[in-house]
């Protein structure tokens, strides 16, 4: 009877222990019907804006070690800005700062018309800040209209 070399054995007991791990795992599905009812409406109503003055602001975000933050705290929420990267977070708060001239003020329904974001990038690997400048003109709704 022939022995078996040291290299087919642990091949063997590679496979055996791959082969056990697999049959130890589980995969879960359901069948659960999802109900999906979307209602659509229409907005029929059209803002009346009127375009002021030039309006500029400049807004920082920055992080120390991943963990501490840096920069303004007031951000002006806009729909094409991600407010979860440093970026977008420093230009919220340039937009902020040109509307409301970097005080607490109450908010009311004046908007960035044209706006145009500068981006400047600082930093190493312990430490980045992200400013961003922005330019555009103020735009204040006066009045709504309803469509047809």
């Amino acid at each position: 009877m022939r022995t078996s070399s040291p290299s087919l054995v642990l091949s063997v007991a590679a496979i055996a222990a791959v082969v056990g791990l697999a049959g130890c795992s589980s995969t879960q599905s359901g069948n659960k019907a999802a109900v999906f009812a979307p209602q659509v409406t229409a907005n029929t109503n059209k803002a009346n804006i009127q375009i002021r003055e030039v309006v500029r602001g400049r807004g920082c975000n920055g992080q120390f070690l991943k963990v501490f933050s840096s920069g303004d705290k007031n951000f002006l929420g806009l729909a094409d800005i991600d407010m979860a990267s440093d970026e977008g977070k420093a230009k919220a708060a340039a937009a902020y700062n040109a509307l409301y001239g970097g005080q607490d003020k109450e908010l009311n329904t004046d908007i960035i018309v044209n706006p145009v974001f500068q981006i400047e990038k600082t930093g190493f690997f312990l430490a980045s800040q992200v400013c961003a400048s922005v330019v555009g003109y103020r735009g204040v709704i006066t009045s709504w209209e309803s469509q047809k």
